[in-house]
């Protein structure tokens, strides 16, 4: 079974809190792999402590 692009935005668009949740979810672990990638090796430790 697959699922579709239009399924899934369906599913979105039943309850707008949920896909609110969705997308700040999806936005903060992307920040994060941003962050990650983007700082040196000693200070990544210090930032997410922070975080």
């Amino acid at each position: 079974m697959t699922i579709t692009w239009e399924q899934v935005l369906a599913f979105l668009c039943e309850d707008q809190t949920m896909a609110i949740t969705s997308l700040l979810f999806l936005a903060f672990f992307a920040a994060v792999a941003l962050i990650n990638y983007t700082l040196p090796r000693v200070l990544r430790p210090y930032f997410l402590l922070a975080a």
